[in-house]
């Protein structure tokens, strides 16, 4: 009998578990959630600050995304977040933190991990999904995605952070889209960097 209960005991606790871990899940990607995500980021921050190490954020969105749903319907646009999040669940390594946090916009916290090499990985990903072939859209299309990168600052938020991470992805969309920022940069820096040749993407006018 008291053998029995504890096998029904830990199949609970595993039903439990994989229950918890499934809803801290996206469905599409695989990645965490926003909710996961920014819960981990939150315990990540105070940890980074009293154990000395650097910790970034990459913030992604997927360019021209609402042509993508709009011309070649939801399952396409769907197709298209699952490949951007494969790319960076292989990417990313087993320390880091990566996440779905809206419709088509992913978050990396990059644990003890300084600005620059934050930033070569937002490169790898950013070129990696040139060329990820789509099998819904038209074979000559390929899309792409902008970048904001940001370390934190000692005592700083996660909102801090991410307002400007995401403040440099912003101005990753209004420099042409397809790049990658990075809020650690002084205005004259930007302007020695050379502009990245734009890829095949699509070529219609878009808000995003």
């Amino acid at each position: 009998m008291s053998s029995a209960l504890v096998l029904i005991g830990a199949s609970i606790a595993e039903w439990t578990k994989a229950l918890r871990e499934s809803s801290e899940r996206d469905a599409l990607t695989g990645l965490r959630n926003r909710g996961s995500f920014e819960q981990s980021i939150r315990g990540l921050l105070p940890r980074a600050q009293t154990e000395g190490r650097p910790l970034s954020l990459v913030v992604a969105d997927i360019d021209h995304f609402k042509q993508v749903n709009d011309f070649w319907g939801h399952q396409a646009g769907d197709l298209a977040i699952a490949g951007f999040g494969e790319i960076i669940g292989k990417m990313v390594r087993a320390c880091d933190t990566s996440g779905r946090i809206g419709g088509e916009e992913f978050c990396i916290a990059a644990w003890n991990c300084e600005n620059e090499p934050a930033e070569r990985l937002a490169e790898r990903i950013r070129w990696a999904f040139t060329r990820l072939e789509h099998a819904d859209l038209n074979e000559d299309i390929r899309l792409t995605a902008s970048f904001g990168v940001a370390t934190a600052r000692e005592g700083e938020t996660y909102e801090s952070l991410f307002a400007r991470a995401d403040a440099a992805l912003y101005r990753a969309k209004s420099n042409g889209r397809n790049r990658v920022e990075n809020a650690e940069r002084t205005p004259q820096d930007e302007e020695n960097s050379a502009p990245r040749p734009k890829l095949v993407e699509v070529k219609q006018a878009a808000s995003s």
